[in-house]
């Protein structure tokens, strides 16, 4: 009796027992990681908080598996099951290729970076980062692989990833991780990435009305705001107060502080060459087009931000120069190529007050491509012809010779074929601007002649993006160097030395006056070539000017061929020439008023009359006697050099 009560306490005891919840020994083991991650793949973000703090210390863009490949749910990474996982590079099996610091999440399913072709970082595969963002993979989660390796070295195993999908996609974060991922190892705070602040006043992220309208306006005026003005503090508004702020040297916040608000709305407000300008918009932007078209001397008005008649007449002439659609809206690029150019002459001539400009005008027929896909330029006007090359959308030819159905056309130095269907054709009159000094010796074109064209030139247009996309600067200016001239005081020597401190050897002693080309400077010293010889000078002593790379080159070839004309006439001045009247037919010759027989007779001249003669050419000679002048014929004269008879 006593052994069944026992058996029953014992049955009733693990009932009892099993109603209790298991205890979850991997939740424990979890919640002791410093880190826990959500995988939100409904807007493809990822978000690591602080396990303890619950604060995020980073969240990023992904690009997890196509058509539900990733498994929703709550999961703790294990630990490694090859030796390749959580290191710099991880190979695949299955599928080949690698990617960056991998860590597994769960069986197959990890995190790592975006995919490479080779383990070096320079094969990083095209699709990969274009589809950044996307549901695109077998299931793994892609990454920045900064963002991988955080995961990589910090979020250990035993961390607890929830991937789920959310009700609503947030398309403003989408797009500001998109841009960067936030790490609050970085020094600003979660807040402080979206662009909220904590400043009473201020206003960020979320914030809509008026305010907010009025400084995007403000913003678009500047250049530096390029979406739709709709009182939303979204992306782009903190995308174009960050940018603000860089240039105002203040911490990109994205945020509007007061200290912004009254820097922005300031006349010395920064200004971006990043949105287009036409009749009747007005701003900073504006001005500074007005100031690179009136150095360039086409456009004469007051700069004053205005962009009217005149202005738009100003464009139209740069346009024409540089190949752009003659429209006298000013693109971005169109902005930035005046800059560039204005910034060219102010180098090479100093002033625009410096230099003088001729315009010329032509007229060609230019073609524009309009295939998405792009189009082939053959050697015949038939499809079965030999490709020469490729022309893109979008894409400017030469328009030489138009049939029916296809064009001869040339786009640079090729010539070629191009069915009509894909080229819209118009007439442009293109301009050519020709800038030279006062004396000749500089001169600067911008634009080309349609010979020019003909003869294979490409549009300046075309020339300045390939500049910019291959990293060139809009203040940087190819065959344009610095010159100085020694300025001392009290036409004191300057001494050229081998390295920048007085100490160092003396190389040369510098008169004053001497012209020097610059390599490098600062405020104290400057690396000069003189002779052939680099040294240092100091930089106080300095005049300091820009012109053409062999200006001084040019300047000493002129200088010396100067000397030499100088030379030359002193020589003909010694060498008088004299001459006397010499007929072989008559006792006399004639004397004309201009230099031919048709010209009104002056008078003769006895033979064995002393004349002065002043030049000689095309058989006649132009002759002096007691104040009067006039013209002989060459063969009725005997010349006399230095008083001894030739």
């Amino acid at each position: 009796m006593n052994f069944r009560k026992y058996l029953s306490a014992l049955l009733a005891l693990a009932l009892l027992i099993a109603a209790v919840p298991a205890f979850d020994v991997a939740a424990l083991a979890a919640s002791k990681m410093p880190y826990r991650i959500n995988v939100d793949l409904t807007n493809q973000i990822v978000t690591i908080y602080d396990n303890k703090t619950g604060e995020i210390v980073r969240q990023c863009l992904c690009s997890s598996g196509a058509k539900n490949a990733t498994p929703e749910g709550t999961f703790t990474m294990p630990e490694k099951k090859r030796s390749g996982e959580r290191k710099p590079w991880f190979h695949f099996n299955a599928f080949g290729g690698y990617a960056r610091y991998a860590s597994r999440v769960y069986m197959d399913v990890m995190f790592h970076s975006l995919l490479y072709s080779q383990p070096n970082v320079n094969s990083l595969k095209k699709k990969s980062v274009e589809e950044y963002g996307y549901a695109t993979s077998h299931g793994c989660i892609r990454l920045r692989w900064q963002d991988a390796k955080f995961i990589a070295e910090n979020c250990l195993p035993g961390t607890r990833v929830k991937i789920y999908k959310s009700k609503k996609r947030d398309n403003d974060l989408r797009s500001l991780l998109y841009q960067s991922s936030f790490a609050l190892e970085d020094g600003r705070t979660y807040k402080e990435f979206l662009g909220i602040p904590n400043e009473e006043g201020a206003f960020g992220r979320y914030a809509e009305g008026d305010e907010v309208r009025n400084l995007q306006l403000r913003l678009r005026d500047l250049g530096l705001f390029t979406d739709k003005v709709d009182g939303f503090y979204g992306v782009s508004t903190i995308t174009a107060v960050r940018e603000a702020q860089k240039k105002m040297n203040m911490e990109p916040t994205g945020a509007a502080s007061l200290a912004f608000q009254a820097a922005i709305y300031s006349n010395d407000a920064p200004f971006s060459m990043n949105t287009q300008l036409k009749e009747g918009v007005s701003g900073p932007a504006v001005r500074s087009l007005q100031e690179s078209m009136g150095t360039l001397l086409i456009y004469e008005g007051p700069v004053d931000g205005v962009y009217d008649v005149e202005v738009m007449d100003a464009v139209k002439v740069f346009q024409s120069a540089y190949g752009y659609t003659v429209d006298g809206v000013a693109t971005p690029m169109v902005q930035r190529a005046a800059y560039y150019e204005a910034g060219r002459i102010q180098a090479l001539f100093s002033t625009a007050d410096s230099c003088r400009l001729e315009k010329s005008e032509e007229q060609v027929y230019m073609g524009r491509v309009t295939c998405e896909l792009g189009i082939k330029l053959r050697s015949e006007p038939s499809v079965d012809s030999r490709a020469l090359g490729s022309l893109k959308n979008g894409n400017v030819v030469i328009a030489l010779e138009r049939e029916n159905s296809w064009s001869k056309v040339q786009k640079g130095s090729q010539t070629g074929y191009v069915m009509n269907k894909y080229l819209d054709f118009y007439a442009q009159t293109i301009s050519s601007l020709r800038y030279s000094d006062e004396s000749g010796n500089i001169t600067y074109v911008i634009g080309y002649t349609a010979e020019d064209y003909f003869s294979g030139a490409d549009r300046p247009a075309d020339i300045f993006e390939e500049y910019l996309s291959n990293g060139g600067s809009l203040d940087a200016y190819e065959d344009v160097a610095e010159y100085a001239t020694v300025k001392t005081e009290s036409d004191a020597t300057l001494n050229l030395r081998e390295a920048a401190n007085t100490a160092s050897a003396v190389l040369d002693v510098l008169e004053n006056g001497t012209q020097l080309k610059i390599l490098v400077r600062n405020d104290d010293w400057a690396m000069v070539s003189y002779n052939g010889v680099n040294g240092y000078v100091l930089a106080q002593y300095l005049e300091v000017r820009t012109g053409p790379e062999d200006l001084l080159e040019e300047e000493a070839e002129t200088e010396e061929e100067m000397r030499e004309l100088a030379e030359e006439e002193a020589e003909d001045d010694e060498l008088i020439e004299h001459a006397e009247v010499n007929c072989d037919t008559a006792d006399r010759a004639e004397v004309y008023e201009e230099d031919s027989e048709d010209a009104k007779l002056l008078g003769s001249l006895p033979n064995g009359t002393r004349v002065e003669v002043d030049r000689t050419e095309d058989g006649w000679s132009h002759i002096l006697l007691d104040g009067r002048e006039g013209y002989m014929r060459e063969v009725d004269l005997r010349f006399i050099v230095e008083g001894t008879e030739a």
